[in-house]
């Protein structure tokens, strides 16, 4: 059967009882284990304009090179 991409979606399966997440996808390529501490769901940082400021200097440099 052949997905759309938008149907082409990842699970994250974490059980409270276990040490380890299993992501499952469409792609069989892409069905993982691993440690749980290395998932991280939460609301993304807010940076502050000094911040953004430091983070387009680095870019900058870098594009520079």
């Amino acid at each position: 059967m052949k997905l759309s991409r938008y149907e082409q979606e990842a699970v994250i399966n974490l059980n409270a009882d276990e040490d380890e997440a299993t992501v499952y996808t469409a792609n069989p390529e892409w069905t993982y284990v691993l440690p749980k501490n290395l998932i991280r769901i939460g609301k993304p940082r807010t940076l502050s304009e000094a911040q953004l400021r430091h983070l387009q200097e680095l870019k900058n440099k870098k594009e520079a090179f």
